[in-house]
């Protein structure tokens, strides 16, 4: 019965690795070939946080939702970007959603895309999560 049960775990095992290769290629795949989140450069794709107005001063480029800025830090300078954006840059073709507290808490406002402007007093110096929908 034991060296049964070890065939067929082996056997289940070799028949998954294909398919865990291939979903790992997709995740690879599905990031475009110039988006590299938090690298301090709003790329294609991309929603940025600005430290300063008009798109200046530090910059906080997300590919992916994150739901504390305050775990984060300014990708050039370092710091802690939680409440100190500016301005912003939607440069992504969805909807991105900013929240005045952590995890889509406090005020809510939203961005379109190929969106650049100021922040507005609600949200200057405020943003501390941001997520996007489809």
């Amino acid at each position: 019965m034991l060296a049964h049960c070890r065939r067929l775990l082996s056997r289940t095992a070799t028949a998954l690795l294909p398919l865990a290769a291939a979903c790992a290629l997709a995740l690879v795949a599905a990031v475009p070939a110039g988006a590299a989140d938090l690298d301090g450069t709003t790329d294609n794709g991309e929603f940025s946080l600005y430290g300063g107005p008009d798109t200046t001063s530090e910059v906080l480029d997300m590919y992916w939702a994150r739901g504390d800025l305050s775990q984060l830090q300014w990708p050039r300078w370092g710091g802690n970007p939680n409440d100190q954006n500016e301005s912003y840059w939607n440069n992504d073709s969805l909807t991105w959603h900013v929240y005045t507290d952590a995890y889509r808490g406090g005020q809510h406002g939203w961005i379109s895309p190929g969106v650049i402007s100021n922040a507005s007093s609600t949200f200057w110096h405020r943003i501390s999560s941001a997520y996007y929908t489809a």
